[in-house]
């Protein structure tokens, strides 16, 4: 007979066990103290459980929510990565191309009315620079969808409506 020690109120162990035949487990066992009338020795009322199951489940619930947390922080980087290209390229590129524009523009007034190939050469560049500005408008938008502030699903629609128009 072995002595059990004292037990009061819930106690809950864990123990893992290569056993024999079924491989490692991890077994719950829960403990509670019975106590008996006088002259009578006191029980011990023993549950025992296999948790292996359970406590995989747990361990790779608590991967996954690490990985999805990593993934999160990830997209966060590549958003603002997206953020800074965007801004690179609407206020930097187009800034530049719109004010290169402009600097033709006043070239083209002054030029003499008797050199039609050359404003004609101008007009065609300036017309380049119109393309170059509205592509970057459109590559900067595709990047960061000012939609995408309300939320996923208005920013997707409106890339569909735009995409149809096509």
């Amino acid at each position: 007979v072995a002595s059990l020690p004292k037990v009061s109120g819930s106690q809950d162990f864990w123990v893992d066990f290569d056993f024999p035949g079924i491989g490692r487990r991890t077994m719950g066992l829960n403990a509670r103290g019975r106590h008996r009338e006088r002259g009578r020795e006191d029980l011990i009322l023993l549950a025992l459980e296999d948790i292996t199951v359970r406590q995989e489940m747990e361990n790779l619930l608590k991967k996954s929510g690490q990985r999805l947390q990593d993934l999160n922080a990830e997209l966060m980087n590549a958003q603002a990565s997206e953020q800074a290209v965007s801004l690179a390229l609407h206020e930097e590129l187009a800034q530049n191309l719109v004010t290169l524009k402009l600097k033709l523009g006043k070239i083209k007034k002054h030029l003499p009315s008797d050199q039609p190939g050359a404003k004609g050469a101008l007009d065609q560049a300036l017309e380049s620079i119109d393309a170059l500005v509205n592509g970057a408008r459109e590559l900067s938008r595709g990047l960061r969808p000012q939609l995408l502030d309300l939320g996923l699903a208005p920013a997707i629609r409106d890339l569909v409506a735009h995409f149809t128009q096509y």
